[in-house]
């Protein structure tokens, strides 16, 4: 009669935890005592920011100076701003790459243009607004800036 073998399973090694700073004993280092809070920290805890602080921010926001098609035309809009303006050109390419706010669209006869680099959310925006007029067919009304670079664009 044949024997029966069994088999033991080895256990297996155990696997060693590196000792670096991220799991070495806590230190005693103690942080810093808070310090005093200032009226501007205050009044916005309490939610109390002053209008005036509101004002000046809003002072430096650009606002739209075109209207619509089909509407009243704005005091804003001048001749001066049209001079700038790049109209009925459909966007035919977008193309960016991974560095910070380096975006170009592509127009049907102004060719490639890049798009504002002062800020990141711009920069985005103005992507975003260049992928929905090139997906959606709709030429974009684009105001450039003497470098070439488009700083802002409609798109109705």
């Amino acid at each position: 009669m044949p024997t029966k073998t069994t088999r033991t399973r080895k256990a297996a090694p155990k696997a060693s935890i590196p000792r670096t700073a991220a799991y070495s004993a806590p230190t005693t280092e103690v942080a810093p005592d808070p310090h005093p809070l200032s009226d501007a920290e205050l009044q916005l805890m309490a939610g109390d920011a002053s209008t005036a602080d509101a004002a000046a921010d809003d002072a430096y926001a650009p606002e739209p100076t075109m209207q619509p098609p089909g509407t009243a035309v704005a005091a804003g809009y001048t001749a001066a701003t049209a001079a700038a303006a790049i109209t009925g050109q459909k966007v035919t390419a977008l193309w960016a790459e991974q560095t910070n706010r380096n975006a170009q669209i592509h127009l049907q006869t102004a060719g490639w243009k890049k798009l504002g680099r002062q800020t990141d959310s711009g920069s985005t925006v103005l992507t975003l607004l260049a992928a929905h007029a090139q997906s959606s067919g709709i030429a974009p009304v684009a105001q450039e800036d003497p470098p070439g670079s488009i700083m802002s664009m409609y798109v109705w």
